[in-house]
């Protein structure tokens, strides 16, 4: 299978911005032990926030270049009922999610990329806040 890359006229700065701030929200997390999620629901939420989003727009850039099936269509966003998954569970979530977002990104040719130019960006500004209210301590957030 040959290598996927983004598509010439895709938004290249704003691809790397994103993937950079992935790439922070996945060191705090990594970084966060089962402990320190589990003692903050805050984070819980946070976690499920990001993933449940990226999740949520992967299926809405894929329609623009391809039909959903059902249960692409009907999948709800469910912040509260996914931050109580196990914590491996979240973490899975989590990378999942931003990959499955990477890729659909990556599959858009130049024709599909206006009306979701602005994504890359609205991702980045998002996943770099998330990451740093990841990284705060629990006490500011739960006392």
């Amino acid at each position: 299978m040959p290598a996927r890359h983004d598509a010439p006229g895709a938004p290249h700065d704003d691809l790397l911005h994103m993937r950079r701030g992935t790439a922070f929200f996945a060191r705090v997390l990594a970084d966060l032990s089962d402990d320190d999620i589990a003692r903050t629901p805050q984070r819980r939420m946070i976690i499920a926030e990001v993933s449940l989003w990226a999740r949520k727009t992967a299926l809405w850039v894929k329609s623009h270049r391809e039909a959903l099936s059902d249960e692409e269509t009907n999948f709800e966003v469910d912040v509260p009922y996914t931050a109580t998954l196990p914590i491996p569970a979240l973490r899975h979530l989590f990378t999942h999610s931003a990959l499955h977002l990477n890729v659909e990104l990556r599959d858009l040719d130049d024709l599909h990329w206006a009306p979701v130019a602005d994504i890359p960006n609205q991702r980045a500004e998002e996943i770099w806040k998330a990451g740093s209210r990841l990284k705060e301590p629990a006490a500011a957030k739960d006392v």
